[in-house]
């Protein structure tokens, strides 16, 4: 009965209850959409590409950048061309495995959200734990794609 209640402003509630709160009340849909964690896959992917693509842009046009590749002897960078082809490629691996895959776990989650927003430390665990998570997923699915297995006897 005296347990301390987690109101805007309480010194005992979580850090992010503020912002909780105004989740939970305008954007729940959105939170709970199986095209939020898809979004964020792809967009991540992206993200992370995208400076590779600004080097090999440069290094079309300047020596200097092209000498420091991994494979600097080996000619010029992809063109653009390659770089959209690989990102049609992306858009459709995301959209025909990651899209069903996590509209699936979706359908396991629960739909309410709960009242009390998770600690700092407590996001922060589980944000990596989901990167983590995910990266091992995905090194087995390309491992798997990539991989020879042995003949039949």
């Amino acid at each position: 009965m005296n347990e301390p209640t987690a109101e805007l402003g309480d010194a005992h509630g979580p850090l992010l209850q503020g912002l909780w709160e105004s989740v939970r009340a305008g954007q729940q849909q959105i939170v709970l959409s199986p095209y939020l964690a898809a979004s964020c896959a792809v967009l991540t992917h992206l993200a992370f590409c995208a400076p590779f693509l600004v080097l090999d842009a440069l290094g079309s046009v300047c020596q200097r950048v092209r000498s420091w590749r991994i494979a600097a002897g080996s000619g010029p960078p992809p063109s653009l061309r390659r770089w959209f082809e690989c990102f049609c490629r992306i858009l459709f691996k995301y959209t025909t495995a990651v899209l069903p895959a996590a509209a699936l776990l979706q359908l396991l989650r629960s739909p309410n959200l709960p009242e009390l927003a998770p600690s700092c430390w407590q996001l922060f665990v589980e944000v990596v734990a989901c990167f983590l998570l995910f990266d091992t997923l995905f090194f087995i699915w390309h491992y798997s794609m990539h991989s020879t297995f042995p003949p039949a006897l």
